[in-house]
């Protein structure tokens, strides 16, 4: 069965209570996330499963009338919010437009690049990211801001995303994909928000060295992976092992059971439920050279989401001031 929000977090926190006694490796924040949210707004677990829900008939309804699945280029507008402390947080223009190239690498699948893969599974989601060119205010832009900040390391609780809280504010979320880069502190490569969370604190949160594959990145989390997973659930992907036993699971047909992340760069067959792992594709724990895959159904299911809760920023008029 598919678990909600509410049961997710059950799983994941008694997750997290047990990974504290090992190495911890990578770290996605978005459950940490979650919580947060909650505590002020219970309802929010309430309104990501309702959305989840709409979107998981969406995909019901694609495979019903196939004419209506996607088999065009989809362009998505970006906006990178730099906050850094230090120089060596503002990260450069090259190292942005380096995570660009690699989220288009890896949601189309692209040829002799790192996001290809052979896997009979693997789709080409058809979905293209590019800066945006034209401000909330018509004006042009890069889709880069930089705000120097005096926090030394934000958490999964949204300060970066606010001007008065050391941040910066978001851009209209339903015309961008807001992305904050900034130093994270508590092991945190990542965290994103769920489709249906608050619309003020909607988009992804990247470590800045994490983000792209060249300039201040650190390996094994150089070449630019934390962002596309993290992309992977804005856009209602849930983790490839769905954050609990053997009996719970991501509500992706053509994704394996599993009941626990993988890390590091396992080899096949790493064998877990009775299946063997697909610990490549982007929404497991794996190091950043060890991820190549999105699925069909993985890309049905982000497709859906754009269609209903996120069909705003579907070729938005957001890349000429003319």
């Amino acid at each position: 069965m598919q678990k909600t929000i509410s049961t997710l977090l059950i799983f994941i926190l008694l997750f997290l209570g047990a990974l504290s006694a090992q190495e911890r490796k990578r770290s996605c924040g978005i459950i940490e996330h979650m919580h947060f949210l909650g505590q002020s707004n219970p309802g929010v677990y309430r309104d990501i499963d309702n959305t989840d829900e709409f979107i998981q008939r969406q995909r019901e309804v694609r495979r019903e009338f196939p004419q209506t699945l996607v088999d065009q280029v989809r362009v998505i507008p970006v906006v990178v919010h730099i906050i850094f402390k230090t120089s060596e947080q503002n990260i450069s223009d090259p190292q942005i437009h380096s995570q660009l190239r690699v989220l288009n690498e890896d949601f189309q699948r692209k040829a002799n690049t790192r996001g290809h893969n052979t896997h009979p599974s693997g789709a080409n989601t058809n979905i293209e990211f590019r800066l945006a060119q034209v401000d909330p205010n018509g004006n042009s832009t890069t889709g880069i801001t930089r705000t120097q900040t005096n926090t030394t390391s934000f958490s999964a609780d949204d300060a970066m995303k606010f001007d008065s809280r050391g941040g910066k504010d978001a851009w209209d979320t339903t015309r961008y994909v807001n992305m904050w880069v900034a130093n994270l502190g508590d092991d945190l490569l990542g965290y994103a928000q769920f489709p249906g969370g608050p619309e003020d604190t909607d988009g992804v949160v990247m470590l800045f060295s994490s983000f792209g594959d060249t300039g201040q990145v650190r390996p094994p989390f150089h070449l630019g992976r934390t962002t596309t997973h993290e992309v992977g659930h804005y856009l209602g992907l849930r983790h490839i092992w769905g954050d609990g036993p053997c009996f719970v699971d991501d509500g992706i047909n053509d994704t394996p059971r599993s009941d626990s992340p993988n890390f590091g760069s396992p080899q096949h067959p790493l064998i877990k439920c009775g299946q063997d792992n697909m610990f490549e594709n982007y929404m497991d724990y794996s190091d950043d050279g060890a991820m190549n895959i999105f699925t069909r159904d993985q890309s049905e299911k982000m497709n859906a989401t754009l269609d209903t809760f996120r069909s705003g920023l579907i070729n938005g008029a957001v890349f000429s001031s003319n």
